[in-house]
């Protein structure tokens, strides 16, 4: 029995649409349908909020980080995952996503309040300088981008994902690796 499964989301779902035991089996489903979407390699036997745990990739911070709300909405820029566009991988964003091989100095740098968080930990990016930050870069916010998040005191890498409940860019935040300046 496989350890892992991948699983479909399409575009503006709010449920899953194909689970498969390959991504092979995922990519030619998705191929064959032209999807847009993303495939995530899920683990088996637990949910997300204790293998980021068991894995090191998310430590609890804050009380309400125990709460079942907290919980059942908890997912993990770790896991695995892929954009597809009709059908096609979305290989620039593939590449973004496996950034922890490229070096820190080489990301795009922006200022970020890391006490400007929303219900999941993730840091809301509508700040001034934040804002002011993107604009000077030409940063088009999309999902899977990597950034290196600095408030002059902390920094670390964040993946930024769309709060859709929130309707505002977010990052994910890798609290593990947070650097002292």
């Amino acid at each position: 029995m496989p350890e892992y499964v991948w699983v479909f989301n399409g575009d503006n779902s709010r449920f899953s649409s194909g689970v498969f035991q390959s991504m092979e089996k995922a990519e030619e489903w998705i191929a064959i349908n032209r999807l847009s979407g993303i495939l995530t390699k899920y683990p088996l036997d637990t949910g997300v909020y204790e293998w980021a745990i068991q894995n090191r990739l998310f430590s609890v911070k804050k009380e309400e980080q125990k709460h079942p709300a907290f919980i059942g909405r908890f997912t993990s820029a770790s896991l695995d995952h892929f954009h597809y566009e009709n059908g096609k991988k979305d290989d620039a964003t593939a590449e973004k996503q496996q950034s922890e091989t490229v070096p820190l100095e080489s990301l795009p740098k922006i200022f970020a309040d890391f006490n400007n968080n929303d219900t999941l930990g993730r840091i809301r990016l509508n700040t001034n300088g934040t804002m002011r930050d993107l604009a000077k870069l030409n940063i088009k916010l999309e999902e899977g981008l990597v950034l290196l998040l600095d408030d002059t005191e902390l920094s670390t890498r964040g993946v930024v994902q769309f709060s859709e409940i929130e309707n505002i860019w977010v990052v994910v935040v890798d609290w593990d690796h947070l650097h002292n300046q």
